[in-house]
C-alpha cells in the first residue's frame, strides 16, 4: 500500500503491538485457517476485501443488531455467572463464610438473570418490528412462553439473512452437514462460535436436552442442525418478501387483491417512453 491512506493505516498497525503479523502477512494465513478470531483481525483482513465481496447491511438490520448486541452481553454475564456457581458449589457449605458466598452468588445470579430476560425482550421486540413474521417460528418451536429461547432464535435468524446458502450456513455454524466426513478428518476451517453456541442452546430448550447429561449430549447436533435448516428457510423467505416489497404478505392478501382488483399505474404511456 503506497498511498497516503495506507501508509496511516500501516503506521497506526504498528503502534498496536498486539496486532503482529498484520497486513499483507495475514493474508497467507488466512488462507490456511489460522488467523485467529477476533474482531481486530477481521478489521484488518476487511481492508484487503474487494467491496463487492462486503456483506450489504440496511436500517432493519444494523437496529435489530444493536439489540443483538445488547441481549449478548446480558446472556455472556448470566452464563458466566451460572458456570461459576456450578463449578464452585459442587459441595453443600460447611461453614458460615460458604453460606454467604454462596448466598451472595445466587442473588447475583438472579439479578443478571432478570437483565437477560429484560435484554432478551428488547432484542425481540427489535427484530419482530423490523422483520414481520419472525414470531411465526415461536409458535411452530414451542418456545412462545420462553424469552430467552424467542431470544437465541432471533439470533440466529438474523446470522441466517446474509448467507446465501443453506450449506454455507451450516458451516457458518461450525455444525455443517448431515454426512460431513469425521472430525479428524475435516480441513481446519474458521467459523463463528457464538452461532453455534446460540443453536446448541436453541436445541436444549426446544427438544427439552440436558446439556450435561452424556446421552442428550449427543442429540444436541443434530437437532441443532434441523433448527438451523428450518431457521435458514424461515430467513430466506422473509428476505425476499423484503427485498421484493411484499412484507406482511404472509398476513393476507394486499387490499386491492381482496376486492378482484389489481394495480395499474397512471402514468401516460408513449412508444419509445415507456
Amino acid at each position: 500500500m503506497t498511498s497516503a491512506v495506507g501508509i496511516r493505516m500501516e503506521c497506526r498497525f504498528d503502534r498496536q503491538k498486539p496486532l503482529e503479523g498484520h497486513g499483507p502477512a495475514v493474508l497467507p494465513l488466512y488462507s490456511l485457517g489460522k488467523v485467529p478470531k477476533g474482531d481486530k483481525y477481521d478489521a484488518i483482513l476487511l481492508a484487503f476485501t474487494l467491496p463487492k465481496k462486503w456483506m450489504k447491511v440496511d436500517s432493519r438490520f444494523l437496529k435489530s443488531w444493536e439489540a443483538m448486541v445488547r441481549w449478548r452481553d446480558a446472556e455472556r454475564c448470566y452464563q458466566r455467572q451460572d458456570h461459576l456457581i456450578k463449578t464452585n458449589n459442587s459441595k453443600g457449605p460447611t461453614n458460615d463464610g460458604e453460606k454467604m458466598l454462596r448466598k451472595y452468588d445466587e442473588t447475583v445470579l438472579a439479578l443478571l438473570d432478570e437483565a437477560q430476560e429484560l435484554a432478551a425482550e428488547m432484542f425481540i421486540e427489535t427484530v419482530k418490528s423490523n422483520y414481520p413474521g419472525v414470531d411465526e417460528g415461536f409458535y411452530k418451536f414451542g418456545i412462545k412462553d420462553d424469552v430467552v429461547a424467542q431470544a437465541y432464535y432471533c439470533e440466529a435468524f438474523l446470522e441466517a439473512l446474509n448467507c446465501d446458502s443453506l450449506v454455507g450456513y451450516l458451516v457458518k455454524s461450525g455444525i455443517g452437514v448431515a454426512g460431513s466426513p469425521p472430525s479428524n478428518q475435516q480441513k481446519e476451517y474458521i467459523y463463528d462460535g457464538r452461532l453455534k453456541h446460540v443453536l446448541n442452546q436453541l436445541a436444549a430448550k426446544v427438544y427439552h436436552l440436558n446439556i450435561y447429561d452424556d446421552n442428550d449430549r449427543k442429540k444436541v447436533k443434530p437437532k441443532a442442525r434441523k433448527l438451523a435448516e428450518k431457521i435458514w428457510k424461515r430467513a430466506s423467505k422473509i428476505k425476499k418478501w423484503i427485498e421484493g416489497g411484499r412484507v406482511g404478505e404472509a398476513l393476507g392478501p394486499a387490499p386491492l387483491k381482496k376486492r378482484g382488483l389489481t394495480w395499474r399505474s397512471s402514468l401516460p404511456t408513449r412508444r419509445g417512453l415507456l
